[in-house]
């Protein structure tokens, strides 16, 4: 049994098929799901005063195709539209097929 849920691995992709069909454009659904939560960790640390940027990590995807896929019950169907997911300059997804690396950074808040 698979302990993900679908928050993990369709979380981006669910947004962004949420948004859409709400009305919200594609930029500013991409300022909501990348700048502005990239804003906030920047108070968290001034470290990552540039994340969020292109400094980021990169997702490939087709606007019109987005949809999410998994459910609590199926959480590890692949999202529709997304075509490559870039994480510190490593492809960790690509035309359906996760792929067995981790190279994601844990951000932590600094203590005052």
């Amino acid at each position: 049994m698979n302990p993900a849920h679908p928050r993990d691995t369709g979380n981006f992709s669910r947004g962004m098929y949420e948004m859409k069909n709400r009305g919200f454009g594609l930029m500013e659904s991409l300022r909501k799901i990348t700048l502005d939560p990239a804003n906030f960790i920047a108070f968290a640390n001034p470290d990552y005063q540039y994340r969020g940027r292109l400094h980021a990590d990169i997702t490939i995807f087709d606007y019109d195709e987005i949809d999410h896929g998994g459910t609590v019950q199926n959480p590890g169907v692949p999202s529709k539209g997304i075509q490559t997911v870039i994480v510190n300059g490593t492809v960790v997804y690509r035309d359906r097929v996760i792929r067995d690396v981790a190279p994601g950074l844990l951000i932590k808040r600094v203590s005052e």
